[in-house]
């Protein structure tokens, strides 16, 4: 059985969700310049940001067909040092930044059913805490 490739809009998806977490706090862009400016910027901004992105790294995905991940590169570009800082420092942002969503929706979530509430902000440094504890 063949293993699946995984596409250029795939993995541009993947480098939109990865660098920015979707579209969480675009709500001041909303409020500024109207609903249509929003929701097509929340549309064009991935194509922008994201495709030159999952071309370059397609491209040497097929340079260095291993299994392996963006250390590989830089650890072949500028020795094994600086692979590891690459994925150690990786890894460090995404233990933090995935920390962070649990507590958006949290805080999303309770801004529309509950609205403001004294212990609104007792409640969001702990969700805070106890995701990056289970993190």
């Amino acid at each position: 059985m063949g293993r699946k490739k995984l596409g250029v809009v795939s993995l541009a998806l993947i480098t939109y969700f990865n660098v920015s977490g979707g579209p969480w706090g675009s709500e001041p862009i909303v409020a500024a310049c109207g609903p249509f400016v929003g929701i097509m910027a929340t549309l064009v901004f991935p194509f922008i940001w994201c495709l030159p992105l999952a071309l370059s790294f397609a491209e040497l995905f097929s340079a260095f067909p291993t299994d392996s991940s963006f250390c590989t590169w830089v650890g072949k570009a500028f020795g094994r040092r600086m692979g590891f800082h690459v994925g150690y420092w990786s890894w460090v942002s995404g233990v933090i930044d995935n920390a962070i969503y649990p507590c958006l929706m949290v805080d999303s979530v309770y801004a529309v059913l509950m609205g403001p509430h004294e212990l609104h902000s007792f409640m969001v440094p702990t969700w805070m805490y106890l995701s990056a504890a289970s993190s």
